[in-house]
């Protein structure tokens, strides 16, 4: 019997049990979309995720870090643990902010420390409102959020500044952060005078939209020389540190794995009920003189129709996703998924028809043998 007769008489099976087929596309189909449905969840829950690291570290961080709190001058911020920053001179932020224009990074001042908000203490961020790093920042802000920044302004004398509530940007819950408007801050530190207040931070957010974090980082390391060694550049995922890096870089491979291994024993459920539900035309085909290598051809050429017809309606899907929704799964996970749900039936039917087929068969001689 040629390819083409094979072909035709493969079609004409699926045909002639209409509700198998729709089983058995509906399983591979599922299997495929539900894959999909965890990458993409995936992938919109790691996007989201780098975004508000992004967005509380920028790309990198330029510093001034010193050993100790004495080393910073005056006033003296409170400031996490083991993380004294000391106060970046102008002639550095000079100095950064030309280097970014000329490898074409956006940079932006910020005062980082602790305040406190009732008895917990919680990292602040001091941002300019029109930051373009950090805008998107929305949160609801509690009118009984007691906050306050402790600071001193000698060696010898500390003082407590209950921020008001128009100096609060954002509240998230604890542990953080904080943000607050970053012209209150300098107010405060340059104690209240009429004067403009002094251009202070202890900090520079970096960002580059299509950047590396690490490549940000050495390329303004590479830049700067040793004309700025006092000063750290780092990063986000060195800030953020290692389990939040790793989290943005997370996929859904093991749930993808397990819902197409679940599907690929269902799929082997319905391909032995279906060859099992074929035994008579199992023995018409055996007694017209069809070999069991060609019978097994057949049934591969049934499943391959059904996962190529599979692949095609979940690539359809995707692309109407796509177009309607957006979508944030890479084009490679896409293809993977479309090339599993393809090769998975007729790969099945290879390696478990042959069993199946030699069922009636040798029951036939069992009881012609009686």
């Amino acid at each position: 019997m040629t390819s083409a007769k094979l072909w035709r008489l493969a079609f004409g099976m699926l045909a002639a049990d209409r509700m198998q087929t729709v089983l058995l596309l509906a399983v591979c189909a599922s299997a495929g979309l539900v894959a999909l449905g965890y990458s993409e969840a995936s992938a919109r829950r790691n996007a989201a995720l780098e975004s508000n690291l992004t967005r509380r570290y920028g790309t990198a961080t330029v510093r001034r870090p010193v050993t100790s709190a004495e080393q910073i001058d005056s006033p003296h911020l409170a400031h996490r643990p083991h993380e004294p920053l000391a106060w970046l001179h102008p002639d550095d932020v000079a100095v950064v902010s030309d280097a970014a224009v000329t490898l074409g990074f956006t940079v932006v001042p910020r005062i980082r420390g602790v305040a406190g908000v009732g008895m917990a203490a919680v990292e602040f961020i001091a941002i300019a409102r029109d930051d373009s790093i950090a805008r998107g920042i929305t949160a609801p802000i509690s009118d009984a959020a007691n906050v306050a920044i402790a600071y001193q302004p000698t060696d010898d004398r500390v003082v407590f500044a209950r921020v008001p509530p128009s100096a609060i940007i954002a509240v998230y819950p604890i542990p953080g952060p904080i943000w607050l408007d970053i012209d209150w801050i300098r107010g405060v530190l340059s104690g209240d005078t009429d004067e403009a207040p002094p251009q202070i931070a202890n900090e520079l957010a970096l960002y580059s939209a299509t950047g590396n974090p690490f490549g940000v980082a050495i390329d303004l390391a590479d830049y700067l020389g040793d004309a700025s060694p006092h000063l750290a550049i780092t990063p986000w995922p060195e800030q953020a540190g290692v389990a939040l890096y790793l989290a943005t870089r997370s996929t859904s491979n093991a749930e993808r794995l397990l819902v197409l291994i679940v599907a690929a024993l269902t799929v082997i459920g319905i391909t032995v009920l279906s060859v099992r539900g074929r035994v008579a035309d199992v023995l018409v085909m055996s007694t017209i003189g069809l070999r069991p290598v060609t019978l097994i051809g057949v049934f591969a050429r049934l499943m391959t129709i059904v996962g190529l017809a599979a692949a095609v309606a979940i690539g359809l899907i995707a692309i109407v996703a796509a177009l309607s929704i957006g979508i944030e799964s890479q084009p490679g996970v896409v293809r993977r998924t479309l090339l599993v749900v393809a090769a998975m039936p007729p790969l099945i039917a290879f390696l478990i028809v042959r069993r199946e087929l030699n069922r009636p068969l040798v029951q036939l001689l069992r009881e012609v043998g009686e």
